[in-house]
């Protein structure tokens, strides 16, 4: 896993600290809101972590004085507005080697594996859906 370092380009760093990793999401103007962009470097950390098996851990921070005010749903509106299904492109997965066949349904298992049933899928995915619908405007 290699390291992003700390630069005002860098919406995600990485750094690894031996047999650990330091994820932090680098947004603090928009306090550390999630954008695509940070959405699918995130994506690719995490899988490069997941799958390093010299790592024994990740901690996930936010810089600046904010963790994170979750997503930036403002940011996502003009993908949401095209009605086409949120994809990463074909050089991001291959970057990051994931699977084009992943659907949604199995990325938040994945993510409900990993974080101990942060994400409740159904729950979690109908309630994302309706907060982003109530955002948009009509």
């Amino acid at each position: 896993m290699a390291d992003i370092p700390l630069s005002s380009e860098a919406k995600i760093t990485v750094e690894r600290r031996g047999r650990v990793v330091l994820i932090g999401i680098n947004r603090p103007q928009a306090h550390n809101r999630i954008d695509p962009d940070a959405f699918f470097g995130l994506a690719k950390a995490y899988y490069q972590f997941d799958n390093d098996p010299s790592l024994r851990a990740a901690v996930f921070f936010g810089h600046g004085e904010n963790f994170s005010r979750r997503i930036d749903v403002d940011a996502f509106a003009p993908l949401a507005r095209t009605g086409q299904p949120f994809a990463i492109q074909a050089a991001t997965l291959e970057s990051a080697h994931l699977s084009i066949d992943e659907s949604e349904a199995a990325a938040f298992a994945k993510l409900n594996q990993q974080f101990g049933g942060l994400f409740q899928t159904a729950d979690f995915i109908e309630g994302r859906k309706a907060e982003a619908q109530a955002r948009l405007p009509v």
